[in-house]
């Protein structure tokens, strides 16, 4: 792993870039999400496609998708107090 990576809670922080060259290009992963910006959606998907790995990217909106087992019936009123 970069050296300038720490860790925290399960959770890896540092230098984007030297984290993503090397979580992406890792064996072990195999596939890639994200949800954010344009420019750094099409450096992750050119990195995973360089590496055969599948992505699935939601890039330059407001709607992230919530994936549960129950969406409707535990998640309805949560998503709908959320202050579009």
């Amino acid at each position: 792993m970069p050296t300038s990576k720490g860790t925290n809670a399960g959770m890896t922080y540092g230098n984007p870039a030297e984290i993503s060259n090397y979580l992406i290009t890792h064996p072990v992963i195999r596939k890639i999400t994200f949800t954010g910006s344009m420019p750094v959606g099409k450096q992750l998907a050119a990195l995973a496609g360089k590496h055969m790995k599948r992505v699935i990217l939601e890039v330059g909106g407001h709607a992230p998708v919530i994936v549960a087992q129950d969406p409707l019936g535990r998640w309805l009123p949560f998503a709908a107090s959320i202050p579009w």
